[in-house]
């Protein structure tokens, strides 16, 4: 290395979409805070690989020349460090895939989701809460909460000898339990070269990278590139959790091998089997048992897999010149199938046409109050007269005047709070003269 050493390079001259002044601001200001960054649109130019510690590839969608890997080789030989980001859709037009191959680290062309709903709707954009390999322990021999991080629009990877996996999809995302990051340290020198690979371009992006705990994440990784001695103990392909494939049950249920039932109750299958009511699969023989390869059908299993046929739905045209000869020698016509209309069994009785319609509960009419309409809008000279014919022989002198102000109608404001019977002639009686006053001076002014 040259005595000017710079920290971190980007490079921006290999069709990288994404650079330290677009698309990755915030992590070459995260990174700003402990090295120094800069970027270049030819890394290969001034002999900046021999001057810089760092070199991240991110999303690089050119082709690499054999001269440009020979020098990332010797670069790698003499010390220098490789970020490499890199997915699913970059890995159709970039080449990177055969230097990493090197080292054991492929990033496939795949895409990881999640496959439960958890607070992003789009499902490329995968929360992982369990992708950390190399789990931190406290004082207490306790496993300390890591957090999860954002794997937006990434891949898989294939990682073996001598690289090593750091991240995983986790039990919630699919493809489940798979490498995500690689990392290569040179075996011989604990000052060799090293690599670290992420399977996507946008998990430090802008706009993902303030998202859960992905800053986290980026001092985690380059800090682990970037030190100046690594940790002892670090983990490797047998921490990767293995994969169990889910069985397809509707496929393996259409290959059973078919059974027919003949007469006096004896199954046949396929195989020589033996037996009353037995189905053999190869030798097996039993009594109203299932006898499997060579299981004496009580139960047991011989070759569970020749249960399943897989030659049925092979097609054939071997039989087609012995059928045609056939139909020659019985004197049969060969004409083409023709359509049988099928018949169905009746289950219920048939139904008719109603010859009324059919009738139906009224709804309950609504509960309301009952009221003498009548009674209620009658004109006022007409409730006098009814109050005067229902109390014509009314002992009761005090109902009567009070049924006879009612139906009056003098106001609720004019009526005395105190309603006696001497009150309620006096109120009438001011009334009838405020009337008959103004009638007075009606006629004066005209």
């Amino acid at each position: 290395m040259g005595s000017n050493q710079l920290e971190i390079i980007f490079s921006c001259g290999q069709g990288e979409k994404n650079t330290p002044d677009s698309g990755y601001r915030l992590l070459a200001k995260r990174l700003r805070q402990t090295w120094a960054v800069e970027s270049s649109k030819n890394i290969f130019a001034n002999d900046l690989l021999s001057r810089c510690r760092l070199v991240v590839f991110a999303g690089s969608q050119k082709k690499f020349t054999a001269k440009e890997f020979a020098d990332l080789r010797q670069y790698l030989k003499l010390g220098g460090y490789l970020v490499v980001l890199l997915g699913s859709d970059e890995t159709v037009e970039s080449n990177l895939n055969h230097l990493l191959e090197e080292y054991g680290m492929t990033v496939n062309s795949d895409s990881v989701i999640r496959s439960t709903f958890k607070k992003y709707f789009i499902p490329k954009e995968a929360l992982i809460t369990d992708g950390y390999l190399q789990r931190t322990t406290t004082s207490n021999n306790t496993v300390q909460n890591q957090g999860g991080f954002l794997f937006p629009y990434g891949s898989t990877m294939k990682v073996k000898s001598p690289a090593i996996p750091l991240l995983i999809t986790g039990s919630a995302c699919h493809p489940m339990q798979k490498p995500i990051c690689g990392f290569y340290a040179d075996p011989q020198s604990p000052k060799g070269g090293r690599i670290l690979t992420i399977s996507s371009v946008q998990i430090f992006h802008d706009g993902f990278i303030e998202k859960e705990e992905n800053l986290t994440l980026v001092d985690r990784l380059f800090g682990l590139i970037l030190a100046e001695k690594l940790p002892r103990v670090l983990p490797d392909e047998s921490d990767v959790p293995e994969s169990e494939p889910i069985v397809d049950i509707a496929e393996i249920a259409s290959r059973v091998t078919p059974v027919l039932e003949r007469f006096g109750g004896v199954v046949y299958g396929s195989g020589n089997s033996s037996g009353n009511g037995s189905v053999g699969s190869g030798n097996g023989s039993g009594n109203g048992l299932v006898g499997l390869g060579n299981g004496s059908g009580n139960g047991s299993v011989g070759n569970l897999k020749r249960v399943y046929e897989t030659d049925c739905d092979a097609p054939s045209m071997a039989k087609i010149a012995e059928v045609l000869q056939a139909f020659r020698e019985v004197g049969a016509e060969n004409e083409p199938l023709s359509l049988v209309a099928p018949k169905f069994d009746g289950v219920y009785p048939s139904m008719q046409p109603a010859v009324y319609p059919p009738t139906f509960d009224d709804l309950p009419r609504p509960q309301l109050e009952m009221f003498d309409f009548n009674k209620e809008f009658v004109a006022g000279r007409e409730k006098l007269n009814h109050v005067v014919l229902d109390h014509r022989n009314a002992d009761d002198l005090t109902v009567y005047i009070n049924k006879i102000t009612t139906a009056l109608s003098l106001g609720p404001q004019s009526i005395p709070p105190v309603r006696t019977e001497k009150e309620l002639l006096e109120h009438v009686a001011m009334h009838l003269l405020n009337f008959k006053s103004s009638v007075t001076l009606a006629v004066v002014r005209q």
